[in-house]
């Protein structure tokens, strides 16, 4: 059993559906123990108030809970980083439960890397439709050089947090990529990231994110924020990567009608064409979809998170 003292989990939530389950499977780590765990609530109306009452009459001052509202998910993440006093932090979404080794198998690379990035597999049902399977959009996983990080399953040194003055930009708390900011942002001041593969986490894909338009709507988010990733960290110039977007998108629609008779293949160019459509969009001014506003909320800085603790 690995001592895992120096380490906080930290699980940010909009809602409780999923929550129960995400924090039973990390407490169900079989390979690591002493670990710390932060909830925080981003939902104005402390939704997972009730349901993380159990697991802190169950283990204590090992689980804290921490109201941080806006419904924008970087005040949520900052506020792990700012409520946690161990040297390392693992992330992982409210909406997906962890293997049994997985934080072992995080911790067990710390003396690699600052940032230790896992995969997320999606787990279908019976009733998905085999295309949507077979062309796996909702996974997430690492199969080049390894250029950025995502919140959705990673371990950070807080050392190199602090060094790199690293935040979660408030202007993507809605729209999402602010994960991809802050870890790119730690790249491009030295952090170093390394690949677990077997430190693996399980993300169930509801039946309402298993449509060709919320698969289509999430690329095209996509792309738009990967315009402002890519301009604000000077990689192109606006002018050449619109331009470059626009003849990718153009050439992808061709691909997807000249495929229309494999609904894998015809899916798999529309979702580039819908991608790189997005970062055209951005060229012209367009309002990146805020994907995580699913409610009217309170202005980031009114926000003053409590917390609680058994």
């Amino acid at each position: 059993m690995l001592d895992c003292t120096s380490i906080t989990v930290g699980i940010c939530t909009f809602r409780r559906e999923y929550l129960a389950t995400t924090i039973a499977s990390v407490f169900a780590q079989t390979k690591a123990d002493n670990f710390q765990v932060i909830v925080v609530d981003n939902d104005e109306h402390e939704t997972a108030r009730q349901t993380i009452q159990p697991f802190l009459d169950k283990y204590g001052d090992r689980i804290r809970y921490v109201h941080a509202p806006a419904r924008n998910i970087s005040i949520a993440r900052n506020a792990v980083l700012d409520h946690a006093e161990t040297k390392w932090v693992a992330f992982i979404d409210d909406d997906e439960f962890a293997s049994y080794d997985w934080l072992f198998n995080l911790a067990s690379l710390r003396e690699r890397a600052d940032i230790i990035l896992g995969p997320v597999k999606a787990v279908y049902n019976d009733d998905t439709p085999k295309w949507v399977s077979a062309c796996d959009f909702h996974s997430t996983l690492v199969k080049e050089d390894i250029w950025n990080a995502f919140t959705g399953n990673v371990m950070l040194d807080m050392d190199t947090v602090r060094r790199c003055a690293a935040r979660f930009d408030i202007r993507f708390g809605k729209t999402g990529g602010e994960d991809t900011f802050f870890f790119r942002h730690m790249k491009a001041h030295g952090a170093s990231i390394v690949y677990a593969e077997n430190a693996v986490i399980y993300e169930d894909v509801p039946a309402v994110r298993a449509t060709a338009a919320w698969i289509l709507r999430r690329k095209y988010r996509s792309g738009q924020t990967h315009w402002d990733m890519t301009t604000a960290f000077a990689e192109k110039s606006r002018p050449v990567l619109a331009l470059s977007a626009a003849a990718k998108s153009a050439v992808s629609l061709a691909m997807a009608t000249t495929n229309f008779y494999s609904r894998k293949r015809l899916m798999f160019w529309l979702a580039r064409s819908a991608f790189h459509a997005g970062v055209v969009s951005k060229m012209f001014g367009s309002k990146t979809r805020e994907e995580y506003a699913v409610a009217p909320a309170a202005k980031p800085s009114d926000a003053s998170p409590v917390v609680l603790q058994s």
